[in-house]
């Protein structure tokens, strides 16, 4: 009788046993886009097609070019956005800077406006005819691993994402690491996310 008690009890306790309950995937929002470190030197472009449509969206490059008024050469490395794409650019044409978790809205970022068809200034050098002297300037500065936001359009509605970038001014080059955009539209996301 205590056997039969006892095998009742075990196979009791293994019938009631908690099957382990596997949560559902999470619903994707984010598209990823590894951009393998592209780098842009001087003289070199790099376009970007970042929801993969088949269509130019980015294009960061370098130029450089006179400025007899400063009596100086200036050279720039820049972002040019077309049709279907924003960046926000500040009234110097700047481009703006962002850390991870901070957060790209579909309004316009305060001192921003959202740019298309437009070229912005991530970082420029003025190189002093007369002294030889070289000042940069800009947001990206020696920036490493930050975030340019921006916004694409699909079907007439924004979409908002970033371009994760590095900036050294010493080689000087522009390093693209990955990009992401979220698939809802209309929707703010935290940058680097």
């Amino acid at each position: 009788m205590k056997q039969l008690i006892l095998i009742s009890l075990v196979l009791l306790a293994i019938g009631c046993k908690k099957k382990e309950v596997i949560p559902p995937p999470k619903e994707e929002t984010m598209k990823y886009l590894d951009l393998k470190n592209q780098v842009v030197r001087v003289g070199e472009r790099v376009m970007l097609d970042i929801n993969n449509d088949g269509i130019r969206d980015f294009r960061f490059g370098e130029w450089e070019y006179a400025s007899p008024g400063d009596n100086a050469m200036k050279q720039e490395f820049f972002v040019f956005t077309y049709d279907d794409a924003y960046s926000p650019t500040d009234d110097a044409e700047f481009s703006m800077v962002m850390e991870k978790d901070q957060v790209i809205t579909i309004a316009d970022p305060e001192g921003y406006q959202w740019a298309n068809v437009s070229q912005m200034v991530l970082v420029r050098n003025t190189k002093h005819s007369g002294t030889g002297v070289h000042t940069w300037t800009g947001p990206w500065k020696n920036v490493q691993h930050r975030y340019l936001p921006i916004l694409i359009t699909i079907q007439n509605k924004r979409h908002a994402g970033w371009i994760e970038l590095s900036m050294d001014i010493e080689t000087p080059k522009l390093t693209l690491h990955r990009a992401a955009w979220s698939i809802q539209p209309e929707k703010d996301i935290p940058a680097g996310r």
